[in-house]
């Protein structure tokens, strides 16, 4: 089994911590990279590749976090998207959940939110495949901590020759101000009273 733990530099630029991965080439597999985007508001993006080079199916574990605060948040949303590639161009290449129906599965302080759980995994038609329900889900209405931890993590296998490469953001939401629902109400009164003059 394989675990993604790199540390690298963390730099803070336009309200958001930013760590780079650099690709590095490991006995049984190829890290390609990738990117780590988090902050306290709070959410949690990333982005990173492999490529088993082996003889035999790995397994890969990830986990990345961020502290929050200022909460109850009000909305919970998440996006996935992934591409596995088959390197050998013969048979098929196939990557698999492991502990859970999903790839990237998002918790608050220890708790699984599986309602935005994403990347069922695939196995490639034609050299090339994504996750079937790749996208977003969300804002959905979740109340989460005061303060707590938000937390992206998944473990997946991936058969020999394959290629994969992920994405993926989870953030909790904050509940609109009374101020913002007004307006909001304000305008959709606005419009529907133009479209009854407009229908007329």
């Amino acid at each position: 089994m394989q675990n993604l733990s790199y540390s690298s530099t963390q730099v803070f630029s336009s309200g958001v911590w930013n760590v780079n991965f650099t690709p590095e080439t490991l006995p049984s597999f190829l890290f390609t990279g990738g990117q780590l985007a988090a902050n306290t508001d709070p959410f949690v993006g990333f982005s990173f590749g492999v490529i088993n080079t082996s003889s035999s199916t790995m397994t890969f574990n990830y986990d990345f976090t961020t502290p929050y605060s200022g909460g109850p948040y009000g909305y919970l949303q998440s996006v996935f998207g992934d591409v596995l590639i088959d390197t050998n161009f013969s048979g098929t290449s196939k990557v698999t959940p492991v502990g859970s129906t999903y790839i990237m599965n998002t918790y608050d302080t220890g708790n699984l939110l599986n309602q935005v759980g994403l990347g069922k995994g695939c196995t490639t038609v034609g050299f090339v495949c994504t996750s079937p329900d790749d996208g977003t889900i969300g804002p959905l209405h979740y109340t989460s901590f005061a303060s707590g931890v938000l937390e992206v993590k998944g473990t997946f296998t991936l058969t020999k020759g394959s290629q994969y490469t992920l994405t993926g953001r989870s953030a909790l939401l904050p509940i609109p101000e009374p101020t913002s629902l007004v307006l909001l109400g304000t305008g959709l009164l606005g419009l529907a009273g133009f479209s009854r003059r407009f229908l007329r």
